[in-house]
């Protein structure tokens, strides 16, 4: 089973310290009790994040110059060519903008669910193991393969899989520019 998004189709939300906009892709499986969610920030300005307690969330830039994240005192620095950043959501963490408007992939999950995220640029095989759902953003247009099923998606679209088991094999972008999401299990 899939659903499929359009960033066009999702209206921008202001967040509530000014500083940026968000476009929610995804709340997954369900709004008030979610294990994954997906959104696409427009970051104006540098500033503090919030605070997700029991939230473990991964940060990809994919548009402007990129920024420094200091998280617990400790500085990152993210680009739109690096790989995605993992880090504890309850922790403080403020970006630092090197330039203009930075656009970011971002990826939460709930307590106690564990998932990874990577970037594919170009192409790339990624081996899907044990895992409950899959979510492919694309950035560029990408075409790929989901065990038999193509996938020929456009920039700023995502698709969401779920009901996935050891059978579905492999992903494999052809070509393209797009953020992976990979759903585990509860722990």
């Amino acid at each position: 089973m899939y659903l499929k998004v359009r960033l066009a189709d999702i209206k921008p939300e202001p967040w509530k310290n000014g500083l940026g906009m968000t476009q929610e892709l995804l709340v997954w499986p369900h709004a008030h009790a979610w294990r994954v969610r997906l959104s696409l920030a427009k970051i104006g300005q540098s500033g503090e994040f919030s605070q997700f307690e029991h939230v473990k969330r991964w940060f990809t830039i994919i548009q402007g110059e990129g920024l420094d994240l200091c998280v617990d005192g400790r500085v990152i620095g993210l680009t739109a060519s690096s790989p995605a950043f993992g880090f504890d959501g309850g922790l403080s963490c403020q970006a630092m903008l090197r330039d203009e408007t930075v656009h970011a992939f971002n990826v939460m999950f709930g307590q106690g669910y564990h998932g990874s995220v990577i970037r594919v640029v170009d192409q790339g095989v990624i081996a899907l193991g044990a895992i409950d759902c899959l979510g492919v953003f694309c950035v560029e247009p990408t075409r790929g393969l989901l065990g038999l099923d193509a996938l020929n998606l456009g920039p700023g679209d995502l698709v969401w899989f779920t009901d996935l088991d050891e059978s579905s094999g492999s992903l494999v972008i052809e070509c393209g520019h797009c953020v992976v999401v990979l759903g585990g299990t509860l722990q």
